[in-house]
C-alpha cells in the first residue's frame, strides 16, 4: 500500500486520477479513524497532520515507549516508595 500519492495533474490520465481519489479518501478515513481512538486529553500533544503516515510518524516521535529496564527501575522505585 502507497501511503504517499502525489497529486495528479491536468495531463494525468483518468486512472491516476481515479487512484488519487481513492487513495486521499482512505488518508481521510485512516486519519479520522486513528485521531478518533487517541484521548481526547492528550489529542492536543499531537502535531495536526494531513497525512496518515506523517501522523503515525509524528506518534512514534512523540511517544517513544521506555526499554523495559527503564519501565523495571521506576516500578522499583514506586513500590519503595514510603508515603
Amino acid at each position: 500500500m502507497n501511503l504517499s500519492s502525489p497529486e495528479p495533474n491536468n495531463e494525468s490520465i483518468n486512472e491516476q486520477k481515479t487512484k488519487y481519489a481513492k487513495w486521499k479518501r482512505s488518508n481521510r478515513m485512516s486519519l479520522m479513524i486513528m485521531k478518533g481512538s487517541i484521548s481526547k486529553t492528550i489529542r492536543g500533544a499531537i502535531p495536526d497532520e494531513d497525512n496518515a503516515e506523517s501522523f503515525v510518524s509524528k506518534l512514534q516521535e512523540q511517544f517513544v515507549f521506555p526499554t523495559k529496564s527503564l519501565a523495571n527501575a521506576l516500578m522499583t522505585k514506586l513500590l519503595t516508595t514510603s508515603l
